[in-house]
């Protein structure tokens, strides 16, 4: 019976191989795949250089609600980690009762036909030795699944970090093309004046002064449209940090500017990626709770033994209980042996094996899907670059037609159509700029949650 407790049924679990490339592809010098990833254990958002974000970070991690729920979930597969650790162990009850009981003539007793009661108080005691490792096997399925449960945790802060940083960023952004929109209003409204002036002293005409109020017009018609899409980041930032949408507003007005990205990233290898990534994580240890629940099926195939007793006192009469006559003990083994079940047993087997395929498929899947999202991450930060130093070359150059045509147009060279178009370019060219800005910071916030980089 000894050499039986110490077995158990069904396969120990091992981590499977899995698919690892060996270097990234299509990096620049931007890019550092060194062996190590010094960012994974760091606060990378600090990268930015704005403390404004840092506190709404600290505060997100703090108090939002998504974080604060996978923490209960935690403590929830603790207790069910507990409760299946206490399952092997010897169970006591305090006990007390009553019971009358009447026999029938044709009991073969010689109270047959008589009426007796039974007054009862002590101790059930019950304990199931685990011979072929079923309660075992379940502790390790719970255990695997409190750090399912931490992985998933880990996957939702690493996710909620990358989110403040990209709606911070979404509102610095619409910050940025509201003063654009407003730079070229206030140039309209010079153009505007310059135009009405020479059509009343007969130099200009009417066409150049309604071609002035169309440009200033437009410039202030994108205003509306960056508001909305800043109180939007301002409302999704008050309930990532676990207050109300409104709650924000007026505190985020003064909110201070980020600093560049960072030109220099560190990658990592990418065996590290897997062992660094919560979602990795969570998938491995859900194949490891699979597998071990595979055992807990096969141990019902097998007899369970568990002892019972009870120990007390029993009598006929209340008032006899008390007396040392009234000791009682009851205890003994017994043998289950499944003998006819219908198939539930064999079909329960099934049904944890395919939850092994299931859970090893979805393991595999996770894996390459993280090396999905850094290979798109590395491409979307490179030439998301590219993009917005080629924008910010567009807009120097179209400052400078904008300079050269309000020249020309002084000097009777060229005529006010030129001076529109080239203001007109001017502020789509910097609106465009401002939108680049934005993208480069949460394709930089989404890299670092495809890293798994800590918080």
């Amino acid at each position: 019976m000894l050499g039986l407790a110490a077995c158990k049924s069904g396969p120990d679990y091992a981590p499977p191989e899995l698919p690892t490339p060996a270097n990234w592809s299509g990096i620049d010098a931007h890019f550092d795949a060194s062996a190590t990833n010094t960012t994974a254990q760091t606060a990378w958002w600090q990268t930015l250089g704005c403390a404004h974000l840092d506190e709404l970070v600290q505060q997100a991690l703090a108090a939002n609600h998504d974080l604060l729920a996978a923490a209960a979930r935690i403590q929830q597969a603790r207790a069910l980690a507990g409760i299946a650790d206490a399952a092997d162990s010897v169970q006591i009850n305090a006990t007390t009762g009553y019971m009358r009981t009447r026999t029938t003539k044709a009991t073969p007793s010689p109270i047959a036909g008589r009426s007796y009661d039974t007054w009862s108080l002590g101790l059930d005691v019950s304990w199931e030795i685990d011979l072929f490792g079923r309660l075992a096997r379940e502790s390790e399925a719970r255990t695997a699944e409190v750090q399912l449960a931490e992985a998933d945790r880990e996957g939702i802060q690493q996710s909620l970090i990358a989110e403040v940083v990209s709606a911070y960023a979404d509102l610095r952004g619409a910050d940025h093309r509201r003063a654009v929109a407003r730079s070229s209003i206030e140039a309209s409204e010079q153009l505007v004046q310059i135009t009405r002036v020479r059509a009343d002293s007969g130099t200009g005409n009417d066409l150049d002064t309604a071609r002035a109020e169309r440009l200033l017009a437009s410039a202030r018609s994108r205003l509306p449209a960056q508001e909305q899409q800043w109180r939007r980041s301002a409302h999704r930032l008050a309930v990532l940090v676990g207050r109300t949408p409104g709650e924000l507003v007026a505190a985020l007005r003064d909110s201070a500017d980020l600093s560049n990205v960072p030109d220099l990233i560190a990658l990592g290898l990418p065996a590290e990626l897997i062992r660094r990534r919560p979602d990795v994580s969570a998938a491995e240890r859900r194949l490891a709770a699979a597998t071990a629940r595979l055992g807990t099926a096969l141990a019902d195939r097998y007899p369970r033994l568990s002892i019972t007793g009870f120990f007390g006192l029993e009598a006929d009469r209340a008032s006899e209980i008390f007396r040392s006559t009234s000791r009682a003990m009851r205890a003994g083994p017994a043998l289950q042996l499944p003998l006819f079940t219908g198939g539930t047993v064999t079909e329960q087997i099934a049904v944890r094996e395919a939850q092994i395929d299931e859970a090893r498929a979805e393991l595999e899947q996770s894996v390459l899907r993280a090396f999905e999202e850094v290979e798109n991450g590395v491409a979307g930060l490179q030439q998301e670059r590219l993009h917005l130093a080629e924008l910010s070359n567009a807009v120097e150059a179209a400052e400078r037609a904008r300079t050269f045509a309000q020249q020309r147009f002084d000097t009777g060279i060229d005529d006010f159509l030129s001076v529109l178009d080239a203001e007109q370019a001017r502020l789509d060219l910097a609106d465009q700029r401002a939108v680049a800005t934005t993208e480069l910071v949460r394709q930089f916030a989404a890299l670092h949650k495809a890293l798994g980089s800590g918080g």
